[in-house]
């Protein structure tokens, strides 16, 4: 242009966003918290007062801008991208004094401000922080073959009663001395108004320990009870066929189950109905039904149809955080 000539260039930047021949958006993330730790940096250098209304302060007027400048054009779509920003604000909640020391996912339901979408829908749901039990009449000895009752008061984030009545709670006893444990001798029972009850039989002398551990909230029974729903068999099966056709072998792989994995196409019945035992698969391309040779499992099968309904939104509500216990313990049983 001219007479000059012009460079090639792979990367620009245009109104403090960086641009890149394949509009992918991971230098202008990587740029963003490169920012946002130089601030949390200084933060931590020159605040020793870190309390959690402090930090939230200075996180969100001088940290969160460099996450959020512009972030309409180059918002992250790809799950690398968005865990360098996460871990920028999972560094900003280990400055915060007094919960540094728990894990990121139980900080951030201690400060539901500091990502306050995500936090309103933990909020409304059973918080394992929260919940609690009792011993119901607690004595300072009991007898062998005592009954103990102990009540679950499920609670959500903010505290307040949860009366779906379908979160999934374990409970135990045990003495891990005498390497002696036992569960509830019923099952865990929803009596109304956000609380469980549980019974047990004290069966041996000595200490008793009450161990009570929140599995899964309500929404995550209500994902797993659609898939048991539409997906009766979880697991996926590959078929083997084997046929001779003069000196050559022909082998094809197909789908099996315990219902026909394909309607629409031709399936070969190998249910033993003697044992009620039902076997199908589908049968492949030039393949006869007495070519079948055996089965194996076949693990992508049931990824494919499993991993859809457990997206990125819920997966979370499966994640250690909510598989949580609460311990306590009881006098002496003679």
């Amino acid at each position: 242009m001219n007479n000059s000539q012009l460079m090639e260039s792979t990367e620009e930047k245009d109104l403090g966003v960086l641009v890149n021949k394949s509009l992918k958006v991971g230098t202008q993330c990587a740029a963003a918290a490169n920012k946002g730790n130089r601030t949390l940096g200084m933060i931590k250098r020159n605040f020793t007062f870190r309390s959690r209304e402090v930090i939230l302060r200075l996180y969100k007027s001088l940290v969160r801008p460099h996450l959020d400048y512009a972030m309409q054009t180059w918002s992250p779509y790809l799950e690398k991208d968005k865990k360098v920003l996460e871990k920028v604000q999972a560094r900003a909640t280990k400055l915060i004094a007094n919960i540094q020391h728990l894990p990121y996912e139980e900080r951030l339901l201690e400060i539901p401000a500091v990502n306050q979408i995500d936090s309103d829908y933990r909020n409304q749901i059973t918080s394992p922080v929260k919940t609690h039990f009792t011993i119901v009449d607690p004595k300072k000895t009991y007898r062998l073959c005592n009954r103990l009752d102990v009540v679950i008061d499920a609670r959500d984030g903010k505290g307040r009663p949860v009366l779906s009545g379908d979160d999934y709670f374990r409970a135990r006893i045990s003495n891990p001395r005498l390497k002696a444990s036992a569960s509830s001798d019923g099952y865990v029972k929803y009596i109304g108004r956000g609380k469980y009850q549980v019974s047990f039989v004290l069966r041996w002398p000595g200490e008793v320990f009450v161990d009570v551990t929140l599995v899964h909230p309500a929404e995550a029974v209500q994902i797993l009870r659609k898939i048991r729903d539409d997906f009766p068999s979880r697991c996926g099966y590959n078929g083997k066929f084997v046929r001779v056709v003069g000196e050559k072998t022909i082998t094809k792989f197909t789908l099996c189950n315990v219902f026909p994995p394909d309607p629409n196409k031709t399936t070969c019945d190998f249910s033993n109905r003697r044992l009620n035992s039902p076997w199908f698969c589908t049968l492949p391309a030039d393949m006869q039904c007495a070519d079948f040779a055996w089965t194996c499992t076949n693990s992508k099968w049931a990824e494919s149809r499993l991993l859809p309904l457990v997206t990125e939104n819920v997966a979370w509500l499966f994640s250690s955080l909510y598989v949580y216990s609460m311990h306590s313990w009881v006098s002496f049983v003679f």
